[in-house]
């Protein structure tokens, strides 16, 4: 028996079965939720979850798809296959909404709230003496630094050393420190330089630096500046900041090493940041002279502010010099002032002396010789020569306050130094005295004037105060040549 033709047009979806297609898809861009979660005691015991959208056209979706399921049946067999796809579409499609719109797919995620009984307790603290006991080193070394903190020295000596035997270079040279200081146990600096050593081998960079300098001074061992400077770059490479510094002033000094302003300027930089503080002033210092590296006078003084903030006194005492003179910045005697009293709070006595300074002349103030000399007074207590020596000036001058201009060549001013011996080789203001004079130049020549060393030359090659030495005259005459005195290079000419 033959089956019925059917028109071609029966053969595509009709109207209906696009709008159940349409219905199909709709609750992917519009819905209506409606969400309700009961809970016991802090657990979900059900939840009520309703998409009224997604519900009601999924069945209409799925029902139209039954509709389209009967018409398959009269549909000739060459065109079912478009048709199939259609109720299978419409099928599956009313399905999926409906299970959406009850939540079974793509439903909300809910989770128990958190019973909260009150603060996590915390693990149990772990007593270091009986970690250290336990074969802890780092527990020994804690358990060392609690008993200092207690002042149980005897406790303190017996924990680190446990955690040195076991090789902890912290506790080495926690050790070290308590036998250097004789902190809880009689001093003894052979000792401490020993547990510097096993510090130093156990890789603890402070340790390193601290051995270095028991070598450079000679305390506890033989003096031996090479083998401080082979110490403090070993503790420098391990990023130890102090030894950095240490090793770029012997570099710049050309003591133990060969003298070398660059590697000095590098290890400078490399401490200054590291966030030392004096280091970062040495920086400066060398940018400000030029030495091992291009002068540059901006960049040494935003070195000098550094230093300040990380609270050098004498790199605020820098950073005023440079505001009040315009070197690398416009002048600004407001700004060097509050550089001066930075410094001279921080107790670095040349601070307080500029200050005085300031007050003395009337630099952005009234002059106040009261207020300068007791900011001179200041500054002379806190070390800085030329404090005592302005004082001094102040109070009447050399004839009347000689032992302030003497502490002030003592302190390391260097002019002053050789003013005091200009007053006692000329005889006119002090008496008369050549050979008083003479290492009082030599001092200044030492800290670093050329008249001091010049005037020191003369007197050895006359004979003046001392048995005349031509090598020496010589030597002095160099010294003050190099130093920039144009009269003793045109001397040795």
């Amino acid at each position: 028996m033959d089956e019925p033709e059917v028109n071609a047009v029966e053969a595509v979806p009709s109207p209906i079965e696009w709008v159940g297609l349409a219905l199909g898809g709709a609750p992917f861009a519009v819905s209506h939720s409606v969400t309700r979660i009961s809970t016991s005691n802090g657990a979900v015991t059900s939840v009520y979850y309703r998409d009224w959208v997604a519900l009601g056209c999924g069945a209409a979706a799925a029902a139209i798809g039954l509709l389209a399921l009967v018409r398959l049946r009269s549909t000739a067999p060459a065109r079912r296959t478009v048709r199939a796809v259609v109720v299978l579409a419409l099928l599956v499609a009313g399905v999926a909404q409906v299970l959406r719109g009850v939540g079974t797919i793509d439903g909300p995620k809910v989770e128990a709230p958190a019973i909260t009984t009150g603060p996590a307790t915390p693990p149990p603290a772990i007593d270091p003496v009986a970690a250290c006991d336990g074969g802890d080193s780092e527990a020994c070394n804690r358990a060392g630094m609690a008993a200092i903190a207690a002042e149980q020295w005897t406790i303190a000596r017996q924990r680190f050393e446990a955690g040195c035997a076991r090789k902890h270079g912290e506790s080495c040279k926690n050790l070290g420190v308590m036998y250097d200081h004789g902190d809880g146990v009689e001093r003894n600096q052979v000792k401490a330089v020993g547990y510097y050593g096993q510090a130093c081998d156990a890789g603890n960079a402070v340790g390193c630096f601290n051995l270095g300098m028991a070598r450079y001074q000679g305390a506890g061992v033989d003096r031996d500046v090479p083998g401080a400077a082979g110490m403090f770059k070993r503790a420098c490479a391990a990023d130890s900041a102090a030894a950095c510094n240490q090793l770029a002033i012997m570099l710049g000094d050309g003591v133990g090493v060969r003298e070398d302003d660059a590697a000095a300027f590098e290890l400078y930089t490399k401490a200054c940041d590291a966030k030392l503080a004096v280091a970062c002033r040495n920086a400066g210092l060398k940018l400000d002279d030029g030495e091992g590296v291009t002068a540059d006078p901006a960049k040494a003084l935003a070195r000098f502010v550094e230093a300040c903030d990380g609270g050098d006194g004498a790199g605020c005492s820098d950073a005023g010099a440079r505001y009040q003179a315009g070197r690398g910045v416009t002048a600004d005697p407001a700004q060097a002032r509050t550089y001066y009293e930075r410094a001279c709070r921080l107790n670095y006595g040349d601070g307080c002396n500029r200050l005085g300074r300031l007050a003395e002349e009337g630099v952005g103030e009234a002059k106040d010789l009261a207020k300068a000399a007791a900011l001179y007074e200041q500054g002379c207590a806190l070390g800085a020569g030329y404090g005592c020596s302005n004082l001094a000036f102040l109070k009447g001058g050399i004839t009347k306050q000689l032992p302030l201009y003497q502490r002030a060549c003592e302190l390391g001013a260097a002019g002053v130094c050789v003013d005091l011996g200009m007053a006692l080789y000329t005889g006119k203001v002090l008496k008369k005295d050549a050979a008083a004079a003479l290492p009082l130049f030599e001092r200044g020549c030492a800290l670093g004037d050329e008249v001091g060393c010049r005037n020191a030359g003369i007197q050895y090659f006359r004979g003046e105060g001392a048995k005349a030495d031509r090598v020496k005259s010589h030597d002095l005459l160099v010294r003050a040549c190099q130093l920039g005195d144009a009269a003793s290079c045109k001397e040795l000419e």
